[in-house]
């Protein structure tokens, strides 16, 4: 057997070291590269951290590099919340009565969108099982038992009527406030150069 690559006297076999040498270089192996370095390593402290997209004020710890200061999470600014469709009782009976849906289901679907942030699949889930109850086995349908499409559905149209809507009183309501503003003809028209 010769696993050490030579005769068996060691002062002919090229034996590997058995402690590894320290060198001033560090070398590291990604994949098929080789990484090598002469600095030494970052520092590294376990500390604590709030984050502003929290309400509650919850303390939690995570590992950062030593001497750096966050003023806030930095991963809070991923935290982005819809603005919730909210409509009154005037703007639902103008612009949103609907012959298959009533308003105590429209304003649950809102509730719900806002709530779980249109996560579909759940929504649809908490839809059912608002909605829908099992007895021994057996579905009952105590509303009115929908398909996520048809959920979604409902959610965008209302949502396209109210910002369609929204849009147009404003702009009537600038088209009046322009009209109102009486014309001097006296006054230089700004387009004119007065000399």
């Amino acid at each position: 057997m010769n696993l050490l690559g030579g005769k068996h006297d060691p002062k002919s076999a090229a034996l590997p070291p058995i402690a590894p040498t320290l060198t001033d270089e560090i070398k590291v192996k990604v994949g098929n590269k080789t990484i090598t370095s002469r600095k030494p390593a970052r520092q590294w402290t376990w500390a604590p951290f709030a984050s502003s997209s929290r309400t509650d004020g919850a303390l939690f710890r995570h590992w950062v590099r030593a001497n750096v200061e966050y003023t806030d999470y930095p991963y809070a600014k991923f935290d982005i919340h819809l603005d919730p469709v909210i409509y009154s009782d005037e703007e639902y009976s103008k612009h949103l009565i609907h012959e298959e849906w009533t308003k105590s289901e429209t304003d649950k679907l809102m509730e719900l969108a806002r709530k779980l942030e249109l996560r579909w699949p759940v929504i649809h889930d908490r839809w059912m099982e608002y909605y829908c109850s099992q007895e021994g086995g057996d579905m009952v349908v105590l509303g009115t038992a929908r398909k996520v499409e048809d959920l979604q559905e409902r959610y965008y149209n209302v949502a396209a009527i109210l910002a369609q809507e929204r849009i147009r009183r404003e702009a009537v309501a600038e088209v009046q406030a322009l009209s109102n503003v009486k014309h001097d003809p006296t006054a230089p028209n700004a387009a004119e150069k007065v000399d």
